[in-house]
């Protein structure tokens, strides 16, 4: 999940204690770069859930993604599922029946 906060954005996770941690993130980390193949990476605004050291395969677009990805004209619609980078890695974006965004990794 992320939030802004006075202007900043912050992305809150789970900690090992099952604490929730809010980790700042800096405009000048907001910034979107070119992932592999021209595709646009948005690593700036998810953070990969992983259990037991290993990425999930499916996981959801936090809103700040969300908003990002509607913004650079890369949000999936029902029929057309987008291909973005997320940290270097390719993801298969997928509109879901209620606004959502499920991510999926691809190879």
């Amino acid at each position: 999940m992320s939030y802004e906060i006075r202007g900043h954005r912050y992305t809150a996770t789970q900690d090992p204690t099952s604490g929730t941690r809010l980790i700042h993130n800096p405009p000048e980390d907001q910034r979107m770069g070119e992932g592999p193949q021209g595709v646009p990476d948005f690593g700036a605004f998810f953070r990969e859930t992983c259990r037991r050291n290993v990425p999930l395969p499916e996981q959801w677009a936090p809103l700040a993604l969300i908003e990002k990805l509607r913004e650079a004209g890369y949000m999936p619609t029902p029929d057309h599922p987008t291909t973005i980078a997320l940290d270097g890695k390719l993801h298969k974006a997928e509109l879901i029946e209620g606004g959502f965004v499920r991510l999926t990794r691809q190879g």
